[in-house]
């Protein structure tokens, strides 16, 4: 479930497959397009993430929150 109120950020994968969404909770919401299905949560930043970037052969995830943190995260597909 996407809490609506409070999605910060939003980035689509170069494939299509696969939304993510950066919320004002600290967690990286990934949703399978095609299902809509929530595939999974990642919590890593203390407070909202402002920003997403994915590389362009969607192997990697970066992040920047508002803790002033940059994280990245390697992108493993099912």
């Amino acid at each position: 479930m996407l809490p609506s109120s409070s999605i910060k950020s939003i980035v689509l994968s170069s494939d299509g497959q696969r939304i993510f969404f950066g919320c004002g909770d600290g967690i990286i919401r990934i949703l399978n397009t095609a299902s809509g299905e929530l595939v999974a949560r990642l919590r890593g930043h203390n407070g909202t993430v402002n920003a997403l970037a994915i590389s362009s052969d969607c192997s990697v995830l970066f992040s920047g929150g508002k803790d002033k943190t940059l994280r990245q995260g390697r992108i493993v597909r099912n």
